[in-house]
């Protein structure tokens, strides 16, 4: 049993500080992927349909669309959900500030 408590110690618990920076960096970083992908996907969907209509248009113009657009579902349904646990937070943080005020 000693041994175990040597390999795998245990962490101090004591400052939470590291943590609560990282979380909130975290955050950030995911409200940040979440806004950047909502424009690049309407700049797509508003000004690239044109582009895929026009019989002028050769295929790589499209595939390239396609890539795009699914580039920035993909970025957006990474950051749903952390963009989501972002502005729970953001809440909690505004809460505890009005009420030690």
């Amino acid at each position: 049993m000693e041994l175990a408590r040597n390999l795998f110690p245990q962490p101090d618990l004591g400052d939470r500080r590291p943590d609560r920076r990282r979380i909130r960096q975290l955050a950030v970083v995911h409200l940040m992927l979440f806004c950047v992908s909502l424009p690049g996907l309407w700049l797509i969907v508003k000004g690239g349909w044109p582009l895929v209509l026009l019989p002028q248009r050769s295929g790589s113009e499209s595939l390239t669309l396609a890539f795009f657009l699914l580039f920035f579902l993909y970025l957006l349904s990474l950051a749903l959900r952390g963009a989501w646990g972002a502005l729970r937070l953001t809440v909690f943080v505004l809460r505890d500030r009005r009420r030690s005020a």
